[in-house]
């Protein structure tokens, strides 16, 4: 039985404008999990937020119920150290690196030898939408959709003439509270405009066509509504749509945005964004195109 390793998962930027809860990308941005069993301290958290220091923490929860569905007990020694770069709440697929690393934990732990498909599937059921688990686990950008015992996906890599600029406010948006804004019904027409578009993100990114990635990354269902949430929304609006970027969306529930920007003027956009808000974090990262990386110690 395996007793010490590391999981390190990706974060990803979901929604991705026309793609509502089935459109992801995995980020070279990571969180890390340094899992021991060997302690016998029993239950311990080493460089983890205090709010989530307990038997409700996700990772342990995930971990624990992956072991219970495979009748394996679940043991009294667990010694959780988090490395997070990742921030909570802002729509970079926190929560799914946990779900992801809790279910990974279980699988080396338990000698589960699950597959690929299993772990999707476990962590699509347990998040509720397969949009940053898939890219998280499966890397690169990833189309998915959740049936109910299997994730159907396509995933492709993304043109790599562009920089992803990360755009980081200090504001925690729950998903909670990001789907409460939205409105109960949609119409017809925002309907068809979002289906149409959301068709042709795949064709978009794997091409890096500026004209078609305009087009795919506009929204009519819950960008508008979410953009109330976020404090330097509006007051970005007129930078991300200078000549510096291609485009630009809310990632996931917020308040994270996102904005694409040939590699060549990263640095420049960066400074642009900084220049107007120089409180904000910003980070101009690529595209992560592999699986998530375990390394036992």
């Amino acid at each position: 039985m395996k007793t010490r390793f590391s999981i390190k998962v990706p974060a990803t930027t979901a929604n991705i404008g026309s793609g509502f809860d089935c459109a992801g990308i995995a980020l070279k941005l990571y969180n890390d999990f340094i899992f021991d069993f060997s302690r016998e301290k029993g239950l311990e958290f080493f460089g983890v937020d205090g709010r989530f220091a307990t038997e409700d923490n996700l990772v342990y929860q995930t971990f624990s119920e992956i072991l219970i569905a495979k009748d394996i007990a679940i043991p009294t020694d667990f010694y959780l150290e988090m490395v997070t770069n990742i921030p909570v709440a802002r729509g970079l697929g926190s929560s799914s690196t946990c779900i992801i690393a809790g279910i990974m934990a279980a699988n080396i732990y338990g000698e589960l030898n699950l597959k690929l498909a299993d772990m999707l599937q476990m962590a699509t059921k347990i998040e509720g939408h397969p949009d940053n688990i898939a890219p998280a686990i499966l890397g690169g950008m990833v189309l998915a959709v959740a049936l109910d015992e299997e994730v159907l996906y396509k995933k492709i890599i993304p043109a790599n003439m562009y920089t992803f600029i990360v755009i980081i406010e200090d504001n925690e948006v729950s998903t909670a509270d990001a789907r409460a804004v939205m409105p109960k019904m949609i119409s017809y027409d925002d309907a068809v405009f979002n289906i149409s578009r959301a068709g042709l993100l795949l064709e978009a990114f794997q091409t890096g066509d500026a004209k078609l990635l305009k087009v795919v990354t506009q929204d009519r269902i819950h960008q508008a509504h979410r953009a109330k949430l976020i404090k330097c929304y509006e007051g970005l609006q007129p930078v991300l749509a200078s000549k510096l970027f291609t485009t630009s969306w809310v990632s996931g529930s917020g308040s994270t945005q996102v904005a694409l920007s040939l590699k060549q003027q990263a640095c420049e956009a960066v400074a642009a964004i900084l220049a107007v808000s120089p409180e904000l974090c910003v980070l101009a990262l690529d595209v992560e195109v592999d699986m998530p990386l375990i390394e036992m110690l």
